[in-house]
């Protein structure tokens, strides 16, 4: 697993099937969790950009409005509202996944100590 990114665990995990994934190895389930978690710190990073990006742009859109709510409409349909959105989603993507291998590594240990 040589240079593996978080974006390709993700998508690894998303093509996969139960069985594969059933007989990934502990060691290589457990340097995945690493590299996740420190995607979390970037993803953090990337909403707070994002974030900021849009809220400039709700700033500049909420002048050309009557009120807050056609402001939130509009800002809506901008790639800065996207972008931040996608961040979100994908920092509970990894959030998730790692929730996910923590609980495939308890269950390997589990089934481990059940057989010794």
């Amino acid at each position: 697993m040589k240079n593996t990114t978080a974006s390709e665990i993700l998508s690894k995990y998303q093509n996969s099937t139960i069985e594969e994934i059933s007989n990934e190895m502990p060691a290589v389930l457990s340097a995945e969790l690493i590299i996740l978690s420190s995607k979390l710190w970037s993803a953090g990073s990337e909403i707070l950009a994002t974030e900021r990006l849009m809220t400039a742009k709700w700033l500049e859109i909420r002048k050309d409005c009557e009120t807050d709510k056609q402001a939130e409409q509009k800002i809506k349909l901008t790639d800065e509202y996207a972008n931040w959105q996608k961040a979100k989603y994908a920092e509970k993507s990894v959030l998730s996944l790692i929730q996910s291998i923590k609980k495939l590594l308890r269950s390997k240990e589990e089934e481990y100590h059940n057989a010794y």
